[in-house]
């Protein structure tokens, strides 16, 4: 079949790891389909261009399509109407430019709809069945910032899109459960999990240390990854004399830095900035535990990544988190927003790291969140969705 993706949010030029978790998706989807993504975004600082670009890019049976547009300076409030006209401008477009090309999609496939459903209601008018991908934790009752701080036109945008959607996607139960309460429908909801790159996620050999390596990954979000307590819980550990490093990545903001220093952990915490996958592999294969102690998950990427190079998981107990993690197994919780907790869990961590079987942790996770697999899934719903639009 040809799907048609429309994609929210994408890698690119200006942010090149920016909603790869899309792309992953969309690389698997390409494995049984022949699948289009289009990607259009402001180029808000003309990194790429001061008027529009076009970067396109064929991987097998994936088309990337990304259109990059400039404004100028202007002020704010008249950039932001422009900005949307624009947008819509561009991806109508496009649309338009695909089916001239192509002929009409069997399924159009809208991903992170929040930003696309600018052109919901166009669609509806060509006849082609869509479906929608969403993993956004604005969408969570807890999820901040939330869903309800949105402009009134996204917001009604996007309930639009979601009524007459064919399907809707989403990486988690607790995600779908959140879905359908915010819309008070009964969603047509398939579950497909993200995916993890087993070519680059792999377990290697990992060499014996007293010192517990841990290995964090944040975000400028932090409230969500709850730093604070980590580091609190850390500076507890080093209070007892016990020898850990912390290896940070991400966009590590520099409070937390300077806190650190003042807890006196700052020679045990690392900070490496965004990485590429292959480098974030390397440490994930040296590491004993990856800390994922948010306060809020829709499903965690890095859960699976570390998981997949045979490294555990102490993570925050909250619902979400229980979908992809066993305690004992694959991981252990802790109590959520306890730094005590956390630093009790840690120490008991450290004593008993071997008890985890590295093997079986990775080769459960690669046969679960392979490309192929997961592909398969995406297959499997659009074959449904087109069978029963068509009859």
């Amino acid at each position: 079949m040809k799907i048609l993706w429309i994609a929210g949010w994408y890698p690119n030029q200006t942010e090149p790891f920016a909603g790869d978790f899309v792309q992953r998706h969309a690389q698997a989807a390409g494995i049984y389909h022949d699948v289009t993504v289009l990607f259009v975004m402001r180029d808000a600082h003309s990194l790429v261009t001061n008027q529009t670009a076009v970067e396109e890019s064929v991987h097998g049976r994936l088309k990337e399509r990304k259109i990059y547009y400039a404004l100028g300076i202007k002020p704010a409030m008249i950039s932001r109407v422009i900005s949307y006209l624009k947008y819509q401008s561009l991806l109508r477009k496009e649309i338009k430019r695909y089916i001239a090309e192509n002929g009409k999609p069997d399924l159009i496939h809208f991903y992170i709809g929040m930003r696309t459903n600018v052109v919901g209601k166009w669609i509806t008018g060509l006849n082609i069945p869509y479906v929608v991908s969403e993993q956004w934790t604005g969408f969570l009752k807890e999820g901040k910032p939330h869903f309800s701080e949105l402009p009134s036109l996204y917001r009604k945008g996007w309930f639009s899109l979601m009524r007459q959607a064919s399907g809707v996607h989403v990486v988690s139960n607790y995600l779908g459960n959140a879905l359908q309460q915010l819309t008070g429908r009964d969603l047509p909801l398939t579950i497909i999990p993200n995916v993890v790159n087993t070519d680059i996620f792999f377990q290697e050999r990992k060499e014996e240390s007293k010192i517990l390596k841990l290995v964090f990954v944040t975000s400028q979000l932090d409230y969500q990854k709850n730093t604070t307590d980590i580091l609190y819980a850390l500076s507890l550990l080093k209070q007892k004399g016990m020898d850990f490093t912390l290896d940070v990545f991400g966009p590590f903001q520099e409070e937390y830095i300077r806190l650190s220093v003042d807890l006196n952990i700052g020679n045990e915490v690392i900070i490496h900035g965004e990485k590429k996958q292959q480098e974030l592999a390397v440490y994930f294969n040296r590491a004993d535990a990856l800390i994922i102690y948010s306060r809020f998950e829709t499903f965690g990427c890095v859960i699976i990544e570390a998981n997949a190079c045979g490294t555990p998981v102490v993570a925050s107990d909250i619902p979400v988190l229980h979908e992809n993690i066993i305690d004992g197994i694959n991981g252990i919780f802790v109590r959520s927003e306890d730094r005590i907790a956390l630093a009790e869990r840690l120490e008991w961590f450290a004593a008993n790291r071997t008890i985890f079987n590295r093997g079986e942790i990775a080769a459960a996770t690669a046969e679960r969140y392979n490309y192929e697999k997961v592909g398969e899934m995406f297959a499997h719903w659009y074959n449904r969705i087109t069978a029963k639009t068509d009859r």
